[in-house]
């Protein structure tokens, strides 16, 4: 098994790869290189949690991440959770 490799796909950022499938499994921004964040379509497994108050149960913040950079066309659900323009 072959480590995921870091690989610049952004001017602001690198992105974890996978060799095998291709799949994008986190982004480390550059103006925060120790944090790694997992990309959240590359989370699959039912037991993860459904809703935003399960989910704030199980992990410290639970936020909408990068909103400066989201496409046009996409809307953000009406959720209630906290909106930041970047990641931090």
């Amino acid at each position: 098994t072959r480590e995921p490799h870091l690989v610049r796909t952004t001017s602001h950022g690198q992105r974890h790869m996978c060799d095998n499938c291709g799949g994008v499994l986190t982004i480390v921004y550059d103006d925060d290189p120790y944090t790694i964040w997992p990309a959240a379509g590359g989370l699959d497994d039912a037991s993860l949690p459904e809703t935003v108050e399960e989910m704030s149960s199980s992990v410290s913040r639970v936020v909408h991440i990068c909103c400066k950079w989201k496409q046009g066309w996409y809307e953000l659900p009406d959720d209630g959770m906290e909106r930041l323009e970047y990641a931090s």
